[in-house]
């Protein structure tokens, strides 16, 4: 099995302070059945400052996927929660 996992995004400074849209996810392929899993789509989110230096950043992402195994899924749901200490 092979993992490949791009990251892109672009924060939205104008729109939300501190959102931001971009792609984060992993395409995969299997050696022994050689079958791709490509997914493509966006992410959303939003980080907030807390008190003491702590944020919360809240994600949410739709995927389609572009390749699957036979029997695979046609698409995903993401959904994110990251709690950061200072």
């Amino acid at each position: 099995m092979t993992t490949i996992q791009p990251i892109a995004f672009y924060n939205l400074e104008n729109f939300l302070g501190g959102s931001y849209i971009g792609y984060s996810n992993t395409l995969s392929y299997d050696w022994q059945s050689k079958d791709w899993t490509i997914p493509l789509g966006a992410t959303f989110g939003k980080t907030f400052v807390l008190a003491n230096g702590h944020a919360l950043d809240v994600n949410m992402g739709a995927y389609t996927l572009l390749d699957a195994p036979a029997g695979g899924n046609d698409w995903q749901l993401k959904f994110g929660v990251s709690w950061f200490l200072p």
